[in-house]
């Protein structure tokens, strides 16, 4: 759940990319300026390592309340 400001996307978008993860998707709905909405990011293949690491930053986020949860996705290859 993060706040409805212009900024805040890009700056979670940021922190994954510090941390070498590649975003796959992202999905915010219900926008209602000023409020709280779920995003919800699907990442291309990560180390659990960085993805611990940016989910641990992002959660310091001020425009970020509660804690964010990571849903492993197992994807069968090849």
């Amino acid at each position: 759940m993060a706040l409805d400001r212009p900024g805040v996307l890009a700056r979670i978008a940021g922190i994954l990319g510090k941390f070498e993860i590649s975003i796959a998707s992202v999905i915010q709905r219900d926008r209602r300026a000023g409020t709280t909405v779920p995003v919800v990011i699907r990442t291309h293949r990560a180390r659990e390592r960085d993805l611990a690491r940016a989910l641990a930053a992002i959660h310091r986020m001020a425009a970020v309340k509660g804690r964010p949860v990571c849903i492993r996705i197992e994807e069968q290859l090849g």
